[in-house]
């Protein structure tokens, strides 16, 4: 079950490379071991006779899946949705099946993961540079290419940093610096700044590392810091983010015309916005279905800033978490996924003195999900492994009320009643 679930978990962070040499159907390398994690946990269940004491998880997870039913009932099903359903349904097997030995595995790899693509970016910037072309276009060159690099690193800088500051092992701090090297400065991942240093202020608020006066100051900082690179230092930061900083302020008089391109950007997501609320307005509560929206974008053009006289087709895809939840899931299915990620929170942060394990996990799930608001992580395996492997933490901390254990003593007794 261990090499199982490990193997799940690395095929999802290592798709991005893999996809290139094997083709699965919907692209999803995760569904073979996935599959044989569902059916090996269910057999460990029978055997144990026990579920663990989680009801008011398992009731979210219930009422997920029925939202899951009723839009696929309404829309019709696509590989999609058949995938989510069975994120959600793993998810419940690992909350019973999962172990401390097999997360501390998981996220030693994802470590060495981590390294392993730092080293190949470095190399690739280092060609990149040598043969006189622009940064920008490092991505051709690198093994991962951007979406599946901000998943790897939003894990495992949460993990390096929490194992410096909670395990105080000063050899992660270096190893985090070249995580954020890699990823910030070279790769042009800037969407890691927020989703980390947010991410980690919640954690260190959470755990009681600070008090709500240093929250505060931390947050407002962080806010104040964004702003001033946004204006004062303008001359350092990247052409691409500074022509977009000049589209969406309407300062477009002084930008070349090669940079035109970068303004794009800012273009077509505004319109994936435009056009996704308008879906998720005519199908508020059970959404267009998962897999559905690239459909509506079939007969949608957009104008774009090199040549305002050209159509240019609206991408398929949300590029957008949240949006992809309300879109497809609809509110019912979104309201109820929030819901899961306030009941694990509100009871992790009972903990006030975490191990880096501890830290760590909901470190990554958190990451996760600030990151969801950029790009889609829904669709990877990790994000709902990081979900499953909170839950179970939480019994570490002792968060099985005296009803839900009571519960699950009364239904791992139904088997033997009926013997």
């Amino acid at each position: 079950m261990r090499i199982l679930i490990t193997a799940s978990v690395m095929f999802s962070l290592l798709s991005g490379f893999l996809n290139q040499y094997i083709n699965m159907p919907g692209g999803s390398l995760t569904i073979v071991p996935i599959a044989l994690v569902i059916v090996m946990g269910l057999i460990v269940i029978v055997k144990k006779q026990r579920i663990e004491p989680y009801t008011g998880f398992y009731v979210l997870i219930y009422l997920t899946i029925i939202s899951l039913l009723l839009t696929a009932y309404k829309t019709g099903i696509t590989f999609s949705a058949f995938k989510i359903f069975a994120y959600l349904f793993v998810v419940l097997i690992m909350v019973n099946t999962l172990k401390r030995s097999t997360l501390a595995t998981i996220y030693k790899l994802a470590i060495i993961l981590g390294v392993v693509t730092s080293i190949d970016i470095m190399l690739a910037g280092a060609r990149v540079v040598q043969m006189g072309i622009d940064i920008v276009n490092i991505r051709k060159y690198t093994l991962f290419d951007k979406q599946y690099l901000n998943v790897i690193y939003s894990v495992v800088i949460p993990l390096t940093i929490t194992k410096w500051l909670i395990g105080k092992r000063k050899k992660y701090l270096l190893v985090a610096i070249m995580f954020i090297i890699s990823a910030v400065f070279i790769m042009q991942i800037k969407t890691l700044i927020l989703s980390i240093v947010i991410g980690l202020i919640i954690i260190m608020y959470g755990f009681k590392m600070m008090n709500r006066k240093l929250f505060v100051i931390a947050l407002t900082t962080m806010t104040a810091v964004v702003i001033a690179s946004s204006s004062l230092l303008a001359g350092f930061l990247p052409t691409q983010f500074v022509t977009a900083i000049q589209y969406a302020t309407g300062n477009m008089d002084n930008v070349a015309k090669e940079h035109l391109k970068y303004a794009d950007t800012v273009i077509v997501r505004e319109a994936i916005v435009k056009h996704a609320l308008e879906q998720y307005r005519e199908n508020a509560i059970l959404g267009v279905g998962f897999g559905n929206y690239a459909e509506t974008t079939r007969a949608v053009d957009v104008n774009l800033a090199v040549n305002r006289q050209a159509l240019n087709k609206l991408p398929e895809v949300l590029e957008n978490g949240i949006l992809y939840l309300l879109v497809e899931g609809g509110t019912l299915f979104a309201v109820l996924h929030f819901l899961i990620l306030g009941y694990i929170f509100v009871k992790a942060f009972r903990r006030t003195d975490p191990d880096e394990v501890y830290a760590g996990t909901y470190f990554v799930l958190l990451s996760l999900f600030i990151s969801n608001f950029v790009q889609d992580n829904n669709e990877t395996f990790m994000y709902w492994f990081a979900i499953a492997a909170a839950v179970y933490m939480l019994k570490e901390n002792g968060e099985a009320p005296r009803a839900e254990r009571a519960l699950a003593g009364s239904l791992a007794a139904v088997p033997k009643l009926a013997q």
